[in-house]
């Protein structure tokens, strides 16, 4: 029977980049860039459909528990933002927010 153990981890050479904390802080600052988000389809976070809102005129006016309703004089309806600010944004709530954006800057 042949030997039954779990394969060896992978050496960290392999997941690392060889410049040490250095290439770890660049590898940081990538993903942390939005663009980057962005493209590889990675959820934006609460917080951030939050800021783009208020950046871009609209006034939170409030909600039930975790759920923020945001208002715009130029937009017909309010956009719903749902969840604690750390948590990933529903695809749903990034189009809402980008929609609404795009409408108040007619």
């Amino acid at each position: 029977m042949p030997n039954m153990r779990a394969a060896d981890p992978p050496s960290r050479s392999l997941h690392c980049s060889s410049g040490g904390s250095a290439g770890r802080a660049a590898e940081l600052a990538v993903r942390r860039d939005p663009a980057y988000a962005r493209d590889a389809r990675m959820p934006r976070k609460v917080r951030e459909l939050i800021a783009d809102l208020k950046r871009a005129g609209f006034v939170d006016r409030g909600g039930k528990g975790d759920h923020r309703n945001f208002v715009h004089p130029k937009v017909t309806k309010p956009v719903t933002v749902s969840g604690a600010e750390g948590d990933d944004a529903k695809r749903y709530q990034e189009r809402a927010a980008r929609l609404a954006i795009e409408e108040a800057q007619k």
